[in-house]
């Protein structure tokens, strides 16, 4: 039932460790998050795409994968999983091309970076809850604080925390163990949309190609977007968008470098700084108006 609910919501696949795996819980979303990515063929992205991945903070993000590093999980800028620490994960009888194919995991929901009152360990427990309801999972001893703190390498006392805050937000009602059905807007609010604007890394891989003697350096211009550029022209601006979100652009600061350029040939006065503030009022109002 919350699937559905929750269609529109970016999540990660949370491999589940076993009671003896030494990774703590941010330290799973991350190399959850970037088994996802060598599964794919990518390496290590930057901390900052890994951050608003997970939403977690920078320094998390670089402590847990120092802590990946030293426990053999990343190795020469890839992460893996060694024979020796397979044991440390459930695993499902499911073979596949790639070493994530065998483990069980669990759908996190990732919290949403504005006005939130959920904390990252909030919406996982959340998370957790709803899987499991969606899983017609129950623990054999039945639910409580121990289990989950267990289950998702919490602590006790930020899973009582966690519990307290999702009651307060009428998420739940920790008598009964009862969860809310119908979920409002301004709960939904608090989890990510899976088209929301997040950082992607770009290929920055120096290349060497031919020129023409008559190349310019500056990027080249798109012909459905050639036409002096105004500060005040709306079109213009919900074009340009357009433009770096069709074509694959999602790294804001290589956005507004390329805006930058692109639009000081056509009189604009923007600095890059202007266009990645730009681009993201943009986004914000491109999703507004998508919502209504």
């Amino acid at each position: 039932m919350f699937t559905e609910q929750l269609i529109n919501k970016r999540y990660i696949s949370v491999y589940i460790g076993t009671k003896d795996n030494p990774l703590s819980h941010t330290d799973l979303l991350v190399f959850s998050f970037l088994g996802y990515k060598d599964r794919y063929g990518q390496e290590l992205p930057q901390y900052q795409v890994i951050s608003e991945r997970t939403g977690l903070d920078r320094n998390t993000v670089s402590s847990s994968v120092d802590r990946l590093k030293s426990h053999g999980l990343i190795f020469d800028n890839r992460v893996c999983l060694p024979d020796m620490f397979r044991g440390y994960f459930r695993t499902r009888n499911k073979n596949g091309d790639h070493w994530t194919d065998s483990l069980t995991y669990w759908k996190c929901y990732v919290r949403s970076d504005k006005e939130n009152p959920l904390t990252v360990s909030c919406a996982s427990v959340m998370s957790y809850l709803w899987h499991c309801i969606d899983e017609d999972f129950v623990p054999k001893r039945g639910w409580s604080i121990s289990y989950l703190a267990s289950c998702l390498k919490l602590n006790r006392d930020t899973v009582t925390r966690c519990l307290n805050t999702l009651e307060d937000h009428k998420f739940l009602r920790q008598a009964d163990w009862q969860l809310r059905g119908n979920l409002q807007e301004k709960q939904l609010l608090c989890f990510k949309n899976i088209d929301d604007f997040v950082s992607e890394t770009q290929n920055n891989t120096l290349k060497v190609v031919d020129f023409d003697d008559d190349d310019d350096i500056a990027p080249k211009v798109q012909p459905d977007i050639i036409r002096p550029l105004k500060d005040a022209d709306a079109d213009l601006k919900q074009e340009m968008l357009n433009y770096v979100l069709n074509h694959n652009m999602c790294n804001i600061e290589s956005a507004g470098n390329y805006l930058h350029e692109y639009a000081k040939h056509y009189g604009s006065a923007w600095s890059a700084s202007d266009w990645k503030d730009q681009l993201i009022k943009w986004h914000m109002e491109h999703q507004l108006q998508r919502q209504q």
